[in-house]
């Protein structure tokens, strides 16, 4: 998966400015293991989200693996020097762990993440010089102020739940709720509408609520084969979220040149996304538009973001 503020066509760089992904997933008698899963059944144990599992779904759960990147920058990235009022550069990446699995009925999906994560490494300033450099722009020169520049430890870990309120032939309407401890501390509420061909059962897609990628959801649904008469749906949803923490403009222990403390953000904020998904054979292609109401309050800063997201998913034979 792709994530870029050029993708939505506002001609703007700046805020989230990019991230991508690469996610492999298997069901629970073939898919990968390493520590990463290994930790998350732990975190799940003690947050008692293995009772979901255990209790609540079918034994056809799947675990999905990620390695990815996201980068934020500020507007004006031309001054080497920190540039107080606007957001800080900031990029992190990582290696995710999810585990997800449907409730007997299908009425109910439940998923676990755990994210462990590098916060300020040249990873960042590599692939923007690279594309700056591919688009003949300017290169970004702040990145010496980007958050815990010289690398520090981060983490995260999510638990959400998806419910089926409707289920029509060409119509699907799903509750999504979640909650989050870590680099970004959060509890967030939405609703995602899928109109057209519809995959059964209502599995969500990677428009459905994902947010600064690391969270990942489902390539494939358990059981599933490829449709020949193909998935082509639209989706659309809202949502809120009450934010309480977030590394990527506060910072963590190490010291960071700009960061925002608690008072000036804004901890109320609100989504809003419209994507489109088609198959194609043995492939599923996604192109979603996302919306984030502004988390700093005041100053030149404080604006909405707005960025897209491309991604193409192989579906098992």
């Amino acid at each position: 998966m792709m994530d870029n503020d050029a993708f939505a066509g506002t001609g703007q760089d700046r805020d989230y400015s990019g991230g991508v992904s690469l996610t492999v997933g298997g069901n629970r008698s073939n898919g990968p293991s390493n520590i990463f899963g290994d930790a998350l059944d732990g975190l799940d144990q003690i947050s008692g989200a293995e009772q979901w599992y255990a209790r609540k779904t079918t034994s056809r759960f799947q675990r999905v693996f990620q390695i990815g990147m996201n980068l934020f920058t500020p507007e004006n990235k031309s001054a080497s020097l920190p540039i107080r009022e606007d957001r800080p550069y900031a990029n992190l990446v990582y290696l995710a762990s999810s585990r997800y699995a449907p409730t007997q009925n299908g009425r109910h999906f439940y998923q676990s993440s755990l994210v462990v994560g590098l916060l300020g490494t040249n990873v960042g300033e590599f692939l923007q010089d690279t594309v700056h450099e591919v688009t003949g722009s300017e290169k970004p020169k702040g990145f010496e102020n980007q958050i815990s520049d010289g690398i520090e430890l981060t983490g995260r870990y999510a638990v959400s739940r998806h419910t089926l309120l409707i289920s029509a032939t060409h119509l699907e309407l799903n509750l999504i709720a979640s909650a989050s401890l870590g680099y970004l501390t959060e509890g967030s509420a939405g609703l995602s509408i899928r109109i057209g061909h519809i995959p059964k059962p209502g599995w969500p897609s990677i428009s459905d609520y994902t947010h600064f990628g690391s969270q990942p959801l489902p390539i494939a649904r358990p059981g599933a084969r490829i449709n020949r008469t193909g998935e082509r749906y639209w989706s659309i949803g809202f949502g809120t979220r009450f934010r309480a923490y977030n590394a990527f403009l506060q910072g963590q222990v190490r010291d960071s040149h700009v960061r925002y403390s608690s008072s000036q953000l804004n901890r109320l904020l609100f989504d809003a996304w419209i994507g489109y998904t088609t198959e194609m054979g043995e492939y599923r292609l996604n192109y979603s538009v996302r919306y984030q109401s502004a988390e700093i309050s005041h100053g030149p800063s404080a604006r909405d973001l707005i960025w897209a997201s491309i991604s193409l998913a192989r579906n098992p034979q």
